[in-house]
């Protein structure tokens, strides 16, 4: 069961950067570097903004990608949007593992697992969010490739939504629910009302559902308003 820490949405994106940068800190402290997967969207941008603000030492953070977007239109992939982030935090910077490449999906999922094949199978902290739909990451339940990527053991694997754009690679379900720390990122009301329906209902094959159920080291980050 998660635990849910609600403020409002002019304090949600602060307190949630502090949060990430104690989870890190405290990585950097225990094992000298820190491993982060961070989500893609318009959603965790503010609180991205202010992540980038935290005084830490960057140069010891290896940041990963939750999943990413296969198309050559760059506003739409997720690494844009991670690259304005980095570019915002003043001084060292922390590496970015990238996902997208110019490959049929298959080859490039492979690649994608190729390049994070050194980096620990526990994580120190995922970001997550979630669609309105029930997904995370790229797990959509309404994909033909949604039970391959629950119950593979691969680190990425890919998925194409039936509704959502663009084919996408993302991380498997195994490999998120290893981390040390997983953190659930969703403003507003209309975002936790889905999460609490979602968790309520013991019939949703929502990947949510089954993080909630078997995530202990889940937490919640919303506002009401």
């Amino acid at each position: 069961m998660a635990k849910e820490h609600i403020y409002s949405s002019t304090d949600l994106p602060q307190r949630t950067a502090q949060v990430v940068a104690a989870k890190m800190i405290q990585a950097i402290a225990a094992r000298g570097r820190c491993y982060c997967a961070l989500s893609g969207g318009s959603s965790p941008e503010p609180m991205l903004q202010a992540l980038a603000d935290q005084t830490l030492p960057w140069e010891k953070v290896v940041l990963l990608m939750v999943d990413e977007r296969l198309t050559d239109d760059a506003n739409a992939q997720n690494q844009t949007m991670l690259n304005r982030f980095i570019e915002r935090i003043p001084g060292s910077k922390p590496q970015l593992i990238t996902l997208f490449e110019n490959e049929p999906p298959d080859k490039a999922c492979i690649m994608a697992n190729h390049k994070v094949s050194d980096c620990p199978t526990q994580l120190d902290i995922i970001v997550l969010g979630m669609g309105m739909d029930g997904h995370t990451a790229s797990l959509f339940p309404d994909a033909n490739e949604f039970q391959t990527a629950m119950g593979c053991k691969d680190r990425y694997v890919t998925v194409m939504p039936t509704e959502a754009p663009y084919q996408r690679l993302s991380m498997s379900f195994h490999w998120i629910a290893q981390a040390s720390e997983l953190l659930l990122y969703i403003p507003g009301a209309d975002k936790l009302h889905c999460f609490h329906s979602i968790t309520s209902s013991a019939d949703s094959i929502s990947p949510i559902n089954t993080l909630n159920a078997q995530c202990p080291q889940l937490s919640v980050y919303s506002s009401k308003d």
